[in-house]
């Protein structure tokens, strides 16, 4: 999941239910007032409204892609204006003052510098206690929305929240590290050191392999000791085994000789390393 759907930030679902539209779209008659005050053509009271209402939801304007065409229609319904009228929401001029307008309606003040700085004020005190990244974002929307700003888009946030989550962590570091001694400093410094023969007791496996083959070369000598471990024995010595009558003795091809397998291992000098040979049960 992602940071996004894990905190708080307002968003508008795909679809409105009927009883949903009529509890959070309607509007109220001093609303009604305010778009026929603030507006001129039916396309513009539309407009007006419908980004009041949106903006009453999200604590912010939404982009033009964003509009549902469910509330649109709601809204035109209450306005009684038909469906050939549209939205005007593409003139830049005419968006910045009906958005200035919305801002004086509600006393929200607009994104701004003080607004960042009220959100890193927020989001260093959250992080010094809180480790979860939603749990921050969601501390510095609630310090937005109290102080009476607009939110921001959600990018804006997420680089607010690596901003304090690095300078909460870089500075609880270095008051901790203040506070010790330095003895204790060198006792920590004593845990990052590896001595050599540890190293070397990590490295022996009891099993090893060829890297590229992924299999054990066994070497000539190893096959020897095992022909003569599995051959009987007596006191008086190794009795070779009793031929068949009418079989020819098999003819012994002898096996070229193979280097044994090695263990790498991890290394404390580029010419020590230890050589295992070793069979593949």
């Amino acid at each position: 999941m992602a940071l996004y759907e894990k905190t708080v930030y307002p968003q508008l679902v795909a679809t409105f239910a009927a009883d949903e539209l009529e509890r959070y779209f309607t509007p109220t008659a001093e609303e009604l007032e305010f778009a026929n005050k603030g507006a001129r053509s039916n396309g513009s009271r539309l407009t007006l409204l419908t980004l009041w209402k949106l903006f009453q939801m999200l604590h912010r304007f939404p982009a033009s892609g964003e509009v549902p065409a469910a509330v649109v229609q709601h809204i035109r319904i209450h306005l009684g204006i038909g469906d050939d009228v549209m939205l005007e929401n593409n003139d830049a001029v005419q968006r910045s003052r009906q958005y200035t307008a919305i801002r004086e309606y509600t006393s929200v003040k607009r994104w701004d510098k003080e607004a960042r700085h009220l959100a890193v004020a927020a989001g260093y005190a959250a992080a010094l206690v809180m480790a979860r990244p939603a749990d921050i974002v969601n501390a510095i929307i609630g310090a937005l929305i109290h102080a009476r700003y607009e939110l921001p888009v959600f990018a804006t946030l997420e680089r607010i929240l690596h901003r304090v989550h690095a300078l909460a962590h870089r500075n609880t570091t270095k008051s901790v590290f203040r506070r010790l001694r330095s003895k204790d400093r060198k006792a920590l410094d004593q845990l990052l050191v590896i001595g050599v023969d540890v190293s070397l007791q990590w490295a022996v496996a009891p099993r090893c392999c060829d890297c590229q083959s992924h299999s054990l070369q066994v070497s000539s000598q190893c096959l020897g000791e095992l022909r003569q471990e599995g051959e009987p024995r007596s006191s008086g010595g190794v009795h070779p085994r009793p031929q068949s009558t009418g079989i020819p003795p098999a003819q012994h091809h002898p096996e070229p000789e193979r280097q044994p397998a090695q263990l790498m291992c991890l290394r404390t000098k580029p010419q020590e390393r230890p050589k295992i040979s070793c069979l593949r049960r």
